[in-house]
């Protein structure tokens, strides 16, 4: 079994592979999820992180919870 710090390694060396076109591709799939989550729609305030180098982007998911208000 693979320690917890193998498998991130392995995910980073996964996501940096991934092309620009890709990666956003991806995160947008991910946004369209988070965003019709009930969890998120019935939510009074959502915490969000800012995401550093190959991380899901998570601006326009920013952006549109902002317009939600």
């Amino acid at each position: 079994m693979k320690t917890k710090t193998q498998l991130r390694k392995g995910m980073k060396t996964r996501r940096e592979g991934l092309g620009a076109d890709e990666r956003a591709r991806r995160s947008a799939l991910v946004a369209a999820r988070v965003l019709n989550h009930p969890l998120i729609t019935q939510a009074p305030c959502v915490g969000l992180y800012a995401a550093i180098g190959s991380e899901v982007l998570t601006a326009p998911l920013f952006e549109e919870l902002v317009c939600r208000g």
